[in-house]
Formats: structure tokens, C-alpha cells, sequence
């Protein structure tokens, strides 16, 4: 599960892993293999192609790491959504369903 707060500037690095056919463990996926994210929560849909999302859904470290900076998200209001990424590379341009999990978005208050 992902803890989100509104507005706050908090990031959730999800590092991409796959188990190659055959193997028993997760490696890393190979540097710069990942061209596209898209991950889709509740009535967000963030895409790393996307420039106006560049700042709050990105690869970065080569590819390989998904950023994610969600409490910026537009119009976010709190409660519990399901989330879905979607990962994709040159050999697989329709996506590949790569993770689901939970997402709870709550309020931080300040002075």
C-alpha cells in the first residue's frame, strides 16, 4: 500500500523487477529498457509520455525506477483507491500489466 498525502511533495520510488522464465528470484530490469508508465487510479490516469505529468510520474535511474510524486495529483481527495501500472518497451507497445496495489490518500494538515 501506498500512503499518499494531499498537496505534499512526498515520493514513492517503485523500482522495476521481473522474474525471468525459469528463475526462482527477481532481477532488475536491464537500464533503459522501459520506455513508457501509465498508471491508473481512480479517475487519474498518469503516463510518463504525458508533459504535463512530468513532474509527478517519471522514470528515472535509467528506466528502472518509476517516481512517483502523487499527493500532486490534481482535484485529489482522500479515501482508498486501486491502482494499476502499466509498463511498456519496444517489444511490448500495448503495455504489459506490471503491478496492482492500494493507494490510501489522506490530508497532512499544517500551520
Amino acid at each position: 500500500m501506498i500512503v499518499v498525502h494531499i498537496g505534499r511533495d512526498n515520493i514513492t520510488a517503485y523500482d522495476l523487477e521481473y522474474m525471468p522464465k525459469g528463475e526462482t528470484s527477481f532481477v532488475p530490469v536491464p537500464d533503459d529498457t522501459i520506455t513508457r508508465a501509465v498508471l491508473r487510479f481512480g479517475p487519474f490516469c498518469l503516463d510518463t509520455n504525458v508533459t504535463g505529468h512530468a513532474d509527478i510520474f517519471y522514470l528515472s535511474n535509467s528506466n528502472t525506477t518509476v517516481e512517483m510524486k502523487l499527493g500532486k495529483v490534481a482535484n485529489l481527495t482522500t479515501g482508498a483507491y486501486y491502482a494499476y501500472l502499466t509498463i511498456y518497451d519496444a517489444n511490448h507497445p500495448n503495455g504489459i500489466p506490471w503491478a496492482n496495489f492500494n493507494i490510501s490518500v489522506q490530508s497532512w494538515p499544517v500551520c
